[in-house]
């Protein structure tokens, strides 16, 4: 009898509250559930993604997932023969259609307005533009991954 008791307060408690499950997005990959940490309209905002975290482009349908940060930019305090670069690596999840990985780069002194179509990286029909990349490494200083943020710009490529 207990149980009867739970079930309709569970029910009821849904019917009573609709519109709190409507913010919980959860998107069913091939082989996952997945919740983004944020979600982003469309294709026109620019995207903040902390370093592990999944960002959801609503429009699109589209997943982001912060994965990595590859090589690295010339610390501040060291005196470098070149300035370096960091590779972002962006897994993208597109259910029912699949997975990819984008890699853009971004070098120091490179505007977040500008048009890198060279440094850009497409994965699932997308253009992944790496526009920012914090913190900036510091020799005295390590950076722990968890720290990591990236603005990224995102195009859907014109033959998808």
């Amino acid at each position: 009898m207990d149980k009867y008791y739970k079930i309709i307060l569970i029910l009821l408690i849904s019917v009573a509250f609709p519109r709190c499950s409507e913010d919980l997005v959860i998107y069913r990959t091939d082989d996952a559930a997945v919740t983004p940490d944020e979600v982003v309209n469309d294709l026109n905002e620019p995207i903040v993604i902390r370093y592990n975290h999944i960002v959801l482009i609503k429009e699109e349908r589209l997943l982001i997932k912060f994965k990595n940060v590859t090589e690295g930019r010339c610390p501040i305090g060291v005196h470098c023969f070149w300035e370096g670069q960091a590779i972002g690596d962006f897994l993208l999840i597109k259910p029912n259609v699949g997975r990819g990985i984008a890699s853009p780069i971004i070098r120091p002194g490179m505007r977040p307005d500008s048009d890198y179509q060279d440094f850009a990286d497409d994965a699932l029909g997308y253009r992944l533009f790496l526009l920012e990349l914090n913190p900036y490494p510091h020799i005295d200083k390590p950076t722990n991954p968890k720290d990591y943020i990236a603005k990224l710009r995102v195009e859907k490529l014109p033959e998808y």
